[in-house]
């Protein structure tokens, strides 16, 4: 009994792990979205006011959707060590 509830613990742990492994997937890319902005600058391309504001706006969204996924798996990383 003690072997299986071990076992059921290691598999139940590992699962946690593969889906920390993908929110911190998911958070590099969003970490990344905000480099977007400088293709426009190397392109030449002047963008409008309206859609500079929109872009502005989604950088900012990034930047806190990844502090935000980033705290939840380092909290959830330190809460399965220990």
């Amino acid at each position: 009994n003690t072997l299986f509830s071990k076992r059921s613990a290691i598999y139940n742990s590992c699962k946690v792990v593969i889906k920390l492994q993908n929110i911190s997937i998911a958070v590099l890319i969003i970490s990344v979205l905000p480099f977007a902005t400088l293709i426009p600058v190397f392109l030449q391309i002047v963008l409008p006011d309206g859609l500079r504001t929109v872009w502005g706006g989604i950088n900012i969204a990034c930047v806190i959707m990844g502090l935000c996924l980033s705290i939840i798996c380092v909290k959830n990383l330190f809460a399965i060590l220990n």
